[in-house]
């Protein structure tokens, strides 16, 4: 019973993201105001994204093995993929066909042509956004951003997690939904300040 109901709801919860995100980029803008259910949350663009992906990998879990899909399968994979790069979830992307190709591995004890089709397919959906999906191209292909970034993500952290141990309360909840390290880590490289949250504190 527990089992079909959560299996409903990693389908549900992802569906559900579909009009709401469509409504924002269509009203909003594309970018990090896609957020879906999760609107006005600092990191709900991340959140939705993570989610429509997993809507795919349930549906693709659900499919892959007989590879019986019909229209309206391919429609909602469309779609629940799509949110991903409406809202710029360009970790989410990167993630997504990272953790489809090790879930592709698990192909080769059923079907040995399916998997190496699926890993192929993985592997070249990769080089596709980091080469032509500006978000990632101009994140992944910037050494300064990627070095500087990285070292500056260290710096706070460090001052995140002191935070997080003053009082017991922050242990658990924490400074917020992502507005802390990734967004305070870039404030000091030129060309990539952007507005933050009312609620972000250090």
């Amino acid at each position: 019973m527990m089992n079909k109901l959560l299996q409903k709801l990693a389908l549900i919860i992802p569906v559900a993201q579909i009009p709401f995100s469509i409504y924002q980029a269509l009203h909003i803008g594309i970018g990090d105001s896609v957020q879906g259910t999760f609107a006005g949350q600092g990191a709900g663009h991340h959140v939705m994204g993570a989610i429509s992906l997993l809507g795919v990998l349930y549906v693709l879990s659900k499919k892959i093995e007989k590879f019986n899909f019909n229209i309206l399968d391919l429609i909602l994979l469309f779609f629940l993929f799509l949110l991903s790069v409406l809202a710029d979830a360009k970790q989410c992307l990167v993630a997504f066909v990272l953790g489809f190709l090790i879930f592709s591995l698990y192909l080769f004890k059923i079907d040995f042509k399916k998997a190496i089709f699926v890993s192929t397919l993985c592997i070249f959906s990769l080089l596709i956004i980091v080469k032509y999906y500006p978000p990632i191209k101009h994140t992944i292909l910037n050494r300064k951003l990627m070095s500087k970034g990285l070292a500056f993500k260290i710096d706070v952290s460090k001052i995140v997690i002191s935070k997080n141990l003053e009082r017991f309360s922050n242990f658990f909840i924490g400074q917020g939904p992502g507005q802390s390290v990734s967004r305070a880590s870039l404030l000091p490289l030129k060309g990539y300040i952007r507005s933050l949250p009312k609620d972000f504190y250090l």
